[in-house]
């Protein structure tokens, strides 16, 4: 074995050494090491959070289903459409819609037909309901893949700015002026 594989071997046994020493004096004065066990991410208490948490979990079941059809006759009840989301995202909340609407800064009129889905808003006006609503940034990117619009990057300045807000829990109007200080466009300059 090389000098400096011996080296490395060494220093990662000598390492291993210290953690089990560590592990077996802190079991000695009864404190376990052991970390508890996360959470099982597929169980879910909401109908929104019962959706498959990634597109890679559909698609090694997808590989695993003998034919298409099967895979489609299983998941037919999760697709859900915008005004779905967004309205079980108000029970969940317990959220008044009107409420959402005005925080939004969305026309009330125009903010009904949005819950209702006969107006389908632009990402802008998406991204202002998500901050009335105070999703995640999970719950926003999703919001975005329901309405068939592009999710935030971080790496396009203006989305990383928003993704900011979004994390910090801003309202619409403080995203705005958020936008607006760092020479931005704002949420509420893009039109509908």
């Amino acid at each position: 074995m090389p000098a400096s594989d011996r080296t490395s071997f060494d220093r990662t046994s000598q390492i291993r050494g210290q953690h089990a020493a560590v592990t077996s004096c802190s079991n000695v004065y009864g404190v376990t090491s052991a970390t508890p066990a996360a959470p099982d991410v597929r169980k879910h208490n909401s109908a929104i959070d019962s959706l498959p948490t990634s597109t890679d979990d559909l698609l090694n079941e997808l590989k695993r289903s003998p034919t298409a059809q099967t895979f489609c006759d299983h998941h037919q009840d999760e697709s859900i459409d915008l005004a779905t989301y967004l309205n079980r995202s108000l029970d969940r909340k317990h959220l008044k819609r009107i409420d959402v609407i005005h925080a939004a800064g969305i026309n009330e009129t125009y903010g009904y037909q949005i819950f209702s889905g006969s107006r389908h808003p632009n990402r802008d006006r998406l991204i202002c309901l998500a901050l009335a609503l105070s999703y995640t940034l999970k719950e926003t990117q999703r919001l975005l893949t329901f309405a068939g619009t592009s999710e935030l990057y971080c790496r396009i300045n203006r989305d990383a700015v928003i993704i900011f807000c979004i994390m910090h829990h801003l309202t619409p109007q403080a995203t705005n002026e958020y936008l607006y200080r760092l020479g931005e466009a704002t949420l509420d300059s893009m039109g509908d």
